[in-house]
């Protein structure tokens, strides 16, 4: 295997080095999916999500969107209730302690006086919702795995801290091609099917089980990272959020030493898909890869620089960190 793999910008389709690719003691077949689907997240670290334009007592002091709450005087802020009632009982001045690129800070912020009472003049979530692409089910336990990397606020950059989590049937409205410089995107809906439950969000994905499923494909065997070889493979991929297609792409090159969720580049080959996405876009993160009739990993990310091209994880990896979740529950 080549150790060495090209760097460019990279873009979430998403590090820890491992010295050999861990393959897991999985099952002998999985089902690949790559079917779209909503994901929900909800998470007990509150992020401003914006300031008020009219109300500038937290953009005085400060404080900016993506920094995620911890505490405002004494009160530690674990949802959006917790924001409202510690303002509530604050005096005129609140002392807001909060995290920022990994480092915490305090800021003291001299609430404003509104018609509704005082105001920090933020605007603030603690859930997140998207749409993703189902690797893999399992219908031994009804387990599931998908991304392969994992979900992460687009404000505070920090992957989520799930509390629970929901996955639901989605649509695809748009298909936002991507070209050299400029990320595409599949973009789409929750449905109000609920399809199963999300228990983990990690780095190498999110898993959970699937209560609501009616698989499209046959299981087929799960490869070990030495069975990963250069040259053609495919990626099963939903554009419509419907059925799952197949596309032709080819592996350039491997390397077992790389961050884990770079196990190997990819380039896509097939017309059908260059022609509607220019490639590899976001929302297809997830997307199965398999070799030889086996499933082989995960699509993870895509170059900014060259839609045609990414980065796939093994799925020995995936179910590895799988396996970590259900002994941990």
């Amino acid at each position: 295997m080549q150790r060495t793999m090209k760097k460019s910008l990279l873009v979430l389709a998403a590090a820890m080095l491992f010295s050999v690719p861990v393959q897991a003691q999985t099952p002998k077949t999985l089902i690949p999916v790559g079917a779209a689907v909503g994901i929900s997240l909800e998470t007990d670290e509150v992020v401003i999500a914006a300031l008020s334009e009219t109300v500038t007592a937290a953009k005085d002091a400060g404080l900016r969107p993506g920094d995620i709450l911890l505490k405002i005087n004494d009160k530690t802020i674990c949802s959006t209730d917790d924001v409202a009632e510690a303002v509530k009982q604050s005096a005129p001045q609140c002392t807001v302690c909060y995290e920022r690129g990994g480092v915490k800070h305090s800021s003291k912020v001299c609430l404003a006086k509104t018609t509704q009472g005082q105001a920090l003049g933020i605007y603030v979530r603690s859930s997140i919702e998207g749409i993703g692409t189902v690797t893999y089910y399992d219908p031994a336990d009804g387990s599931f795995g998908a991304l392969g990397h994992g979900v992460t606020d687009n404000l505070s950059q920090k992957r989520l801290h799930v509390t629970e989590g929901a996955v639901y049937n989605a649509t695809v409205a748009e298909i936002r091609k991507g070209g050299h410089g400029k990320p595409g995107a599949l973009r789409g809906m929750l449905g109000t099917l609920r399809l199963g439950t999300v228990k983990a969000n990690t780095g190498l994905g999110v898993f959970g089980t699937l209560d609501t499923f009616i698989p499209e494909h046959e299981a087929v065997e799960v490869a070990s990272w030495r069975q990963v070889h250069t040259g053609q493979a495919e990626i099963l991929s939903s554009l419509d959020g419907e059925r799952a297609e197949y596309y032709r792409v080819r592996i350039t090159e491997l390397n077992e030493t790389e961050n884990d969720t770079k196990n190997f580049l990819l380039r896509v080959e097939d017309d059908r898909l260059l022609a509607q996405t220019g490639g590899i876009v976001q929302g297809m993160s997830g997307s199965p890869i398999l070799q030889d009739g086996r499933i082989i990993g995960a699509v993870t990310h895509v170059m900014i620089d060259d839609p045609t091209t990414g980065y796939g994880v093994f799925i020995g990896n995936m179910l590895h960190r799988a396996e970590k979740i259900q002994k941990a529950a």
